[in-house]
């Protein structure tokens, strides 16, 4: 049963699968890359341009988790949810099946991630000291794809349009003070509660909003 469903999502999400693996290893390879074959670049350079390139790997994680959750969610909806009519398999095994065919399923843009980020560690000679981590990004990024999958699956199959909807805007909100956050007092409530949220200790979220060691000492 888990195998027929796996390949029927593969099929729904073949290609919006191959488009972020194709960005997931231009991304590296454009980013640092290009800024390391420059002549000579200093390590700040390379380290700033790896921040850049964690930042923009972090957005495709998230949007292949959304991605990949809103079309099985589609899918199903497009059926009613018609479960133990059209399968006989119960509701939650039906959705757990669902769940981890996504989270498989996503290893393909993260492992084009670990060839993107591993392309350049393998041609390209960077300075003393200075490393790049294709193992370690992908496998976060796989964990940002799954938290994003998750939260993607939890809202479609738990909450009504406009709940959905509410919880867009604070989530949007959010986002945009945590861009501000370095503006922010951190020894105030508000940059207090913005850092535990995004990229406290215990936050599920720190594995997206924590930098990214895509290029590190």
């Amino acid at each position: 049963m888990f195998r027929a469903m796996l390949t029927m999502q593969w099929q729904w999400l073949r290609v919006p699968l191959a488009l972020l693996s194709v960005v997931s290893v231009a991304i590296p390879i454009l980013g640092v890359g290009s800024s390391a074959n420059a002549g000579a670049p200093s390590v700040d350079a390379l380290l700033s341009a790896g921040n850049i390139v964690g930042i923009l790997l972090a957005a495709v994680a998230l949007l292949a988790g959304a991605i990949v959750g809103d079309v099985l969610w589609r899918q199903d909806a497009r059926q009613g949810h018609s479960y133990a009519m059209s399968l006989p398999v119960r509701r939650d095994l039906f959705l757990r099946y669902r769940a981890i065919g996504g989270a498989v399923l996503l290893l393909v843009p993260a492992t084009a991630m670990l060839v993107g980020i591993g392309a350049i560690d393998i041609g390209t000679e960077f300075p003393h000291g200075v490393h790049a981590y294709a193992l370690d990004t992908a496998i976060r990024a796989w964990v940002a794809m799954l938290l994003a999958l998750a939260l993607t699956l939890g809202l479609r199959l738990g909450l009504g349009a406009r709940a959905r909807r509410v919880l867009l805007i604070t989530g949007i909100a959010l986002t945009v003070a945590t861009w501000l956050e370095p503006e922010v007092n951190r020894d105030r409530p508000l940059g207090a509660a913005l850092t535990a949220v995004f990229s406290g200790k215990y936050s599920p979220f720190a594995v997206v909003f924590s930098p990214w060691p895509v290029v590190d000492l």
